[in-house]
């Protein structure tokens, strides 16, 4: 059969589903496994053929992982053979400290990702890769919301759904049609690369986030569960238009940091990505609900961006439910308070963080006192690893 066969016939038997998620990172495979879980008919919809890697720093911190457990899927991770992550070390004008942190762990993407969409698939949601959506722009007046799938040769299917659930990412390109959910981007803003060595110093211990931090951005590392050393960065455009490569701008901002060369000449390919920080000012619209990086992103820097993705993806299904059977204000503010209160109120710290690491002289002292005095930093790890209560999800 061919290719095009091949889509054709993973496609849904029917033209309507009540819900489709658009994007099978950890914010929409969680929805979709929700919805699922309601008894919705979910087409979950991803762009590229999973698994598959990703730019990530790729570390879950403790609310993430408490996340998971409320989720019922707390053997995810032991099943995978994620790395326990016990401490942050950063290196900043040679200056280090070390921060111990609480029950966080170390994943790929690729199996994390996988592991999330295949729990979605075993709740009854049906998955679709290496396939584009495009939501159509419509009337206000619509019952439902029309989306155009593109498949791998080209060839395309128009379905409508009850509900949309965009969670595909920076920029969230299914959008691009619909002005109402234009993004915010500043400024100045890094962006993010990223890459996979085998041939790192044993110098860079499981259980450890490295993080490095020069003029030119800062870079996180962190041990996965095959013993390669992941790399993720924040890079000044203009550090990457000075060094020539991806790979050249990391190397100075590990050694201006005094952390070792860590096998990047021999390091897998390079990925990259859009503008880091961006925001959509109201992530709703007539039955579509935005979530995930997709509806706003934030530098996280321990794991805080898996929690922001997982909490979103519980919480959406409430309203992506109550939705369905009635679109209205309430549905629409609804969410809005609970990305507010679940995500967007919870970045303020990161936010903070990485507007220290814009200067890297503040960002020395900064280092340098929390070597000297590591008390200052125990109620921000608190804070940022607090494990997620129950009664969090009814206040939606």
């Amino acid at each position: 059969m061919s290719a095009a066969g091949d889509w054709n016939a993973s496609l849904p038997a029917e033209r309507y589903c009540d819900a489709v998620v658009i994007g099978a990172g950890p914010a929409g495979s969680m929805a979709a496994r929700e919805l699922a879980r309601r008894g919705m008919r979910v087409l979950l919809v991803e762009r590229k053929t999973l698994p598959r890697s990703k730019v990530c720093g790729a570390c879950l911190n403790q609310r993430a992982v408490s996340w998971l457990e409320l989720a019922g899927l707390s053997h995810v991770l032991p099943q995978l053979g994620a790395v326990p992550t016990k401490r942050f070390r950063a290196c900043c004008g040679r200056r280090s400290v070390e921060i111990e942190l609480p029950g966080g762990a170390a994943v790929s993407r690729e199996s994390f990702d996988f592991a999330l969409a295949q729990a979605a698939v075993d709740c009854g949601a049906q998955l679709l890769t290496g396939t584009t959506a495009m939501l159509r722009d419509v009337g206000s007046d619509a019952g439902g919301r029309e989306i155009e799938l593109r498949g791998p040769a080209g060839n395309t299917r128009t379905i409508q759904a009850g509900v949309v659930l965009a969670a595909d990412g920076l920029g969230h390109p299914s959008l691009a049609q619909c002005r109402e959910f234009a993004c915010r981007v500043p400024r100045g803003a890094k962006l993010g690369v990223g890459t996979r060595t085998v041939d790192a110093p044993q110098s860079f211990q499981p259980g450890t986030i490295y993080m490095a931090i020069g003029r030119g951005g800062y870079a996180g590392l962190v041990r996965l569960e095959d013993g390669s050393l992941s790399l993720a960065a924040a890079v000044v455009p203009q550090a990457i238009k000075r060094a020539a490569s991806p790979a050249a701008a990391v190397a100075a901002i590990l050694a201006e940091a005094g952390m070792p060369e860590c096998g990047l000449a021999e390091a897998g390919p390079w990925q990259g990505t859009l503008p880091l920080t961006q925001s959509t000012p109201r992530p709703v619209g007539h039955r579509v609900l935005v979530l995930g990086d997709a509806a706003g992103y934030v530098e996280p820097f321990t794991g805080e961006g898996i929690a922001w993705a997982l909490s979103g993806g519980l919480a959406v299904a409430e309203f992506a439910e109550r939705g369905l059977c009635e679109w209205n204000a309430h549905v629409e503010q609804g969410w809005l308070h609970a990305y507010r209160r679940l995500v967007r109120d919870r970045q303020l710290c990161c936010r903070g963080f990485a507007a220290v690491l814009r200067h890297p002289s503040i960002a020395r002292m900064a280092v340098q006192l929390a070597s000297a005095w590591p008390a200052v930093c125990r109620p921000i790890v608190r804070t940022l690893n607090r494990p997620v209560r129950p009664l969090e999800l009814c206040q939606s």
